[in-house]
Parts: structure tokens; sequence; C-alpha cells
């Protein structure tokens, strides 16, 4: 029965650590979002596929025929953002319309949360339309990047399942330690003193609290 009731306990600790770790992932990536770091062109072998930006538009707009590519990437501590924009000609006529797709990600170590931003206008950059995608967003649109823009809102909704796993278990750790190790320290403390672990009180050559009932570890055992 006391086996049983320890292991409760075990698990519901184990719970609510995993669950204020992901409140701290989640604020965390809300907070890079809101602060947004300066970010830096990517270049080299990072640099997106052919296949990720075709991928990229056709999430946000489905059936559009593609003719031309173009993409940035823009990284920081916390975020980053791939800027895919497509350009559709008609045969040898100048540009009749281009979409661009913004998808933004952020979290930290790694990746938690991701979002796209679309925008859609036609040759002479009128009838601006926009899409979102997972995103919470509001500010000011325009033909430059959304995201890129500090004074916008954005904030992406849909979980990336590992990097959210891998943070939360970091962060549960994290304050587990946190939490933990004041108490620790203090059980060793009374227990070099004679002290009940739990509650302090004095135990003698006992091996049990007279006071509270729980197993005593003794001092020639620790000091040994």
């Amino acid at each position: 029965m006391r086996y049983d009731s320890s292991m409760r306990r075990v698990a519901v600790k184990l719970l609510v650590f995993l669950l204020l770790g992901a409140v701290v992932n989640v604020a965390v990536a809300a907070v890079f979002m809101e602060l947004r770091p300066e970010s830096k062109h990517t270049r080299g072998n990072d640099f997106p596929s052919k296949e990720y930006q075709y991928a990229t538009v056709l999430y946000v707009f489905p059936d559009t025929p593609i003719t031309a590519l173009s993409c940035q990437k823009f990284e920081s501590d916390g975020w980053d953002v791939t800027i895919t924009t497509s350009m559709f000609l008609n045969g040898d006529t100048p540009l009749e319309r281009m979409v661009k797709v913004e998808h933004l990600k952020t979290g930290w170590p790694f990746r938690t949360f991701q979002g796209w931003l679309g925008s859609e206008w036609n040759r002479n950059r009128a009838d601006l339309e926009f899409h979102q995608r997972w995103v919470l967003a509001s500010g000011e649109w325009g033909h430059d990047s959304f995201i890129l823009e500090g004074s916008n809102l954005v904030y992406p909704l849909q979980p990336i399942l590992s990097g959210f796993l891998f943070n939360m278990i970091c962060y549960a750790g994290s304050l587990w330690l946190l939490f933990a190790t004041p108490f620790a320290l203090l059980r060793q403390k009374r227990v070099r003193k004679g002290l009940c672990p739990k509650c302090a009180y004095p135990v003698g050559g006992s091996t049990v609290c007279t006071e509270c009932g729980k197993p005593v570890q003794r001092r020639a055992k620790i000091e040994a």
C-alpha cells in the first residue's frame, strides 16, 4: 500500500513538472516572437531545396501553377523564416501575378511551433490578398516581408511534435532540478545533524522517526 502511494506521488509530480515544462515551452516561443532578435540571411548548404519551395507554396496556394521560384531564409536565436516567392508568367508577356509564402518557425533550443503567411498580388501590385495558416497575426500588411517587420504581431500555432516534446522534457528537468536541489541539500543537512530528514525531529539511535514515522537514514552510514 505504501509502495503504491509513493508511486502515485511520483507520477503526479512527473505530470506536474511536464505540464510546467510545456507552459514554459510555449512561453519561450512567444517571447522570441515578441522580441524577434535580429536575423541573418542563410547561405550555403542550409538553403531550402526546390522541393521544399514547391511544397510550401502549394500548401498555402493549392492547385496553383508554378512557373518560377525564388527563395530566401533568415535565421536567428529562437526563430527563423523562409520566404518563397512564385512568379506566374503568361508566355512572353510581362509578369501577371505573384504569390509570396512566409514559413515561420519558433522555439528554443529546438523549433516548437510553425505557421504560414501568404500574400498574392497582380502585375500592378493591386488587389493584394492575404492568407494565413496556423498563424495568429496582425499589423501592417504590404509587399515586403510581414514577419521581418518587427512591429507586426505574429504567433505560429501549429506544434512541431519532435521539437515540442524535446523542449518540454528539457524545461521540465530544469524545473525539477531548480525545485528539488534545495530540498535535497536540506535533507542531507538534517541527516548530518542527527535529525529526521522530513520533519527535523531529533531521532537519536532510532531507525524510524518517532515523530512522523519516516524511516531514517543513519548518520554513520552517510559519513561512511
